[in-house]
């Protein structure tokens, strides 16, 4: 019961992690977007 438990809460570390990589990755993303049409 316990290994299971564990295993639950590393799955949702990883989320955790995932997740914020994502919405850095989308920030990036829109700032570089901006950043080219201010040029135009």
């Amino acid at each position: 019961m316990l290994s299971s438990c564990q295993a639950i809460g590393d799955i949702f570390k990883a989320g955790y992690y995932v997740g914020i990589f994502v919405v850095i990755a989308v920030l990036v993303l829109i700032f570089w977007l901006f950043s080219l049409f201010r040029r135009k």
